[in-house]
């Protein structure tokens, strides 16, 4: 996963059968997160390119992202 200072993303999704990669844009909105994908794959027969998703920020610093999203807490280190 990596998130670029020019407001770009991309993920790189590896499981046993298959990669997927995923790519868009990033910005910070009153402490939410939200990103939109520009490139994804097909999934299901549907595309997921446009899709929005919001995480609400509950802690950032120069090495850590701690994100909620639907009850859910996502922490992400580097």
């Amino acid at each position: 996963m990596t998130y670029t200072p020019d407001g770009s993303f991309s993920i790189i999704s590896r499981k046993p059968s298959h990669t997927n990669f995923f790519a868009g844009t990033w910005q910070i909105r009153d402490r939410v997160l939200i990103m939109t994908l520009t490139n994804a794959p097909v999934v299901k027969g549907r595309s997921l390119v446009g899709g929005i998703e919001r995480y609400s920020i509950v802690y950032a610093d120069d090495h850590q992202l701690i994100c909620n999203q639907d009850g859910q807490t996502i922490s992400l280190t580097r």
